[in-house]
């Protein structure tokens, strides 16, 4: 039995295959006209469908699904449809319903809720089957034709005498119902009565009651909904009336119970894996931060070219090291949705000279011939967001060379398609190189995470095979396309088309915040440093001193408060986890103080965490600046400049 997933993120039909194909054969599509293609050939027995799509939306595709010509062949019509998508809000579900959809997930969708509605459409004997309903009834014959009509549900069945022995079985510890179907008239007590009974003296204001009875006055009516029955069916029934009824409820019920599921398990999820992450990047990134630190300015010094040669293999796999630690974060936050593309004016072809030189600088060894073209008309600036695009062409230019034997060619080149009017543009990037190429069968999965060209060569080329697929979403959130062409043995190109917009200002607007980062403060400065990680200590002291200042070094945040009171400092370089107080405890503390003398001394976060929202969180504490671990010297100089020439202005 097949699915068909229809998304043109490939990172997207990843998330749906894997829910799915535990119980599932899954087929993919990238595109409507591919969908298409499929229902022709393949059977298919439901399909999972996108909304925003290039060509065909996903409303357009659904239309034809269901509007398909052959007569003959009612499977293509009648497939049901899931809308699978972000953009999910009341007018597009009507829309959705009304083209012919069967139903409507949002991503991201909590795990085996998808599955869960599957099943329910292609098995719908399976909807209640974890459902049970108790009856409360003293005919024996309408005791059965109830068995026999609810049995076709597949609930589980108890069946009560009288008012009494239901109250019995209600009190009953693993005992849940998720409906009652009650008589009104039995011995011992009645509907009404247990109906008041369940209500306030159990406190199940929310299990649906539902009276099962032949009475009709008006009087009795009221008192059976004031005693708190949710609805009432007249005896003698209809099999398919009472069925229809009881789904109804039911149905209710089970919207209940997925809620409350789905927010227990989204709010476990997102705390544990939240906590994971950032315990995870400080863990990583502190003493990675020590090793590049220290193997950094030990090659600055005076040393035997044989050490030389070792320090620069430990500081290249340390920052190899930080590569795939800062995948597993990129990766995170595209998954929650907290990546965000800016747009801001910047050099294009400077960020791309910089990348290019990056990657053939680290491939001399290699004796690769690397080639970058340039369109004759390109803008000198641009707005978009330099961060993804630099990212993007590192990853690509990275796998080229990577993939790439001894002595062959990487080449990068640019082509710009301007718009007669205005100032938009779309740039074209295309890296080929003369690698070792991409199977047929892999090509399908190669935007997918985790995983290689070649499974066959992941020892050999090593990466976390999440480079492209990080580089497929920060494409797509750029309002972009990616594909790529490929010959085993012979070479892979790989093209990427994004939108920018033409920036007409002088380009002198950017260079103040380019230089900013060469700054260092003026003169020698007293600076307290709270860090309770020894090489970290001694990496920043070592920086620190050699620039000049004179430093203070404290091992937790308690310690930083008692030092603050005894000296007067210029600055404070503040870890944030540390024994005793942490940073932020330790900042708010220093702030109170400062109240009583209306001083206030700048203060840097220089912590490992560097998670998404945690710049914002440590500035709203009280502190002036951030700066993540590990740190580069100018990057660090920088913000103290900048945190002290804030308060200079101030003062």
């Amino acid at each position: 039995m097949s699915i068909l997933v229809v998304d043109d993120s490939s990172f997207a039909r990843f998330q749906v295959r894997e829910e799915l194909q535990s119980e599932y054969s899954v087929l993919e599509a990238s595109d409507g006209a591919s969908c298409l293609e499929v229902l022709k050939t393949q059977p298919v027995k439901l399909v999972t469908l996108d909304i925003e799509m290039s060509g065909m939306d996903g409303f357009e595709v659904c239309h034809k699904i269901r509007t398909h010509s052959d007569q003959r062949d009612c499977q293509i019509s009648n497939v049901p449809i899931i809308f699978v998508t972000s953009k999910d809000d009341l007018n597009e579900r009507l829309k959705g319903y009304d083209v012919g959809g069967s139903d409507f997930f949002s991503k991201p969708f909590p795990k085996g809720m998808l599955l869960h509605r599957v099943n329910e459409i292609l098995n719908p004997q399976t909807k209640y089957r974890d459902m049970s309903i108790l009856v409360v009834e003293d005919d024996l014959i309408t005791q059965r034709l109830m068995a026999e009509a609810l049995s076709s549900l597949g609930v589980r069945l108890e069946f009560a005498s009288h008012g009494r022995e239901a109250l019995d079985f209600v009190a009953r510890p693993k005992n849940s119902y998720d409906l009652i179907l009650t008589d009104q008239n039995m011995p011992i007590m009645d509907g009404i009565e247990m109906c008041k009974r369940i209500r306030k003296g159990f406190g199940l204001a929310n299990l649906p009651i539902m009276f099962v009875c032949g009475e009709s006055e008006l009087d009795l009516t009221l008192n059976i909904f004031k005693a708190g029955a949710t609805s009432l069916h007249r005896k003698p029934f209809i099999r398919e009336d009472l069925l229809a009824n009881v789904k109804a409820h039911l149905n209710n019920k089970l919207v209940e119970k997925r809620l409350k599921q789905v927010n227990e398990q989204l709010a476990e999820l997102a705390d544990v894996k939240s906590q994971f992450l950032a315990n995870m990047s400080h863990e990583i990134r502190t003493p990675i931060n020590g090793i590049l630190g220290l193997t950094q300015f030990t090659l600055e010094e005076e040393i035997d070219e044989s050490h030389r040669g070792n320090l620069e293999l430990v500081h290249s796999s340390a920052e190899h090291l930080l590569d795939v630690v800062n995948d597993i974060l990129d990766l995170s936050k595209l998954e929650s949705g907290k990546f965000l593309a800016s747009s801001l004016p910047f050099h294009l072809k400077d960020c791309v000279q910089r990348v290019f030189s990056q990657i053939e600088a680290g491939c001399n060894e290699k004796s690769l011939e690397f080639v970058l073209s340039f369109p004759a008309k390109c803008p000198g600036m641009v707005l978009g967001d330099e961060r993804m695009l630099r990212q993007i062409l590192f990853n690509l230019l990275g796998n080229a060379a990577k993939f790439t034997p001894e002595c062959g060619v990487v080449h990068l080149y640019i082509e710009c398609n301007k718009e007669e009017e205005g100032s938009q543009i779309e740039l074209t990037f295309s890296i080929a190189d003369s690698g070792i190429g991409i199977s047929d069968q892999m090509m399908s999965a190669i935007f997918d995470p985790f995983r290689q060209a070649d499974e066959t060569h992941s020892r050999q080329f090593g990466g976390t095979g999440l480079g492209l697929a990080i580089t497929s979403e920060f494409v797509n959130l750029l309002g972009g396309k990616i594909w790529v062409d490929s010959k085993v043995g012979i070479g892979s190109s790989f093209h990427f088309a994004v939108p920018f917009e033409v920036y007409h200002e002088s380009e002198s607007e950017l260079e103040a915040p380019r230089n900013e980062a060469s700054l260092e403060p003026l003169g020698a400065l007293h600076i307290l440093l709270a860090e309770d990680n020894k090489v970290n200590q001694k990496l920043a002291l070592k920086v620190l001193e050699k620039a000049g200042h004179r430093v203070v070094v404290v091992s937790d945040g308690q310690e930083a408060v008692k030092q603050y009171t005894q000296e007067k400092f210029d600055l404070i370089l503040m870890d944030i986890q540390m024994p005793a107080l942490n940073g932020i405890e330790a900042t708010k503390e220093i702030r109170k103080l400062e109240e009583a003398d209306s001083a206030s001394i700048p203060i840097v976060a220089l912590t490992a965490h560097a998670m998404v929202g945690d710049k914002e969180k440590y500035l709203s504490s009280g502190m002036d600046g951030y700066v993540s671990k590990p740190f580069k010297k100018k990057q660090l100089f920088a913000e103290m400049a900048r945190v002290l020439s804030k308060e200079s202005f101030s003062s």
